[in-house]
């Protein structure tokens, strides 16, 4: 999907552009949310997207912020894993990580 095509589901103010790396979007001032492709911005197809506001609530009710007891609730067998790529923690619950032809992996982590 493209990042305008995405853009069209979400209700924001304005968008920053990171060269090399992203579109920052916000609202009211804060950033909400950024977009980011696998060719450092050159093909604008939406790859990664990290999420910062809580008002951006998942389909199954997950938001940022939500207190890890909650995400356990849902996906009790998800183990807290650690990045290869960087040092930060996460959740990802192996019914949240699809396999497409067309786009590869899709990772959802907490």
């Amino acid at each position: 999907m493209s990042f305008s095509e995405f853009l069209k589901y979400i209700n924001y103010d304005s968008i920053k552009k990171e060269e090399d790396c992203c579109w920052e979007v916000y609202k009211k001032g804060v950033l909400i949310l950024s977009l980011h492709d696998k060719n450092f911005l050159k093909d604008h197809v939406v790859r990664m997207i990290n999420i910062y506001s809580p008002e951006l609530v998942t389909t199954e009710g997950i938001y940022v912020g939500m207190p890890v007891t909650e995400l356990l609730k849902r996906y009790p067998n998800t183990q807290l894993e650690r990045g290869e790529d960087d040092i930060g923690e996460y959740f990802g619950p192996d019914k949240l990580q699809k396999y497409t032809k067309k786009a590869n992996w899709m990772h959802v982590c907490f």
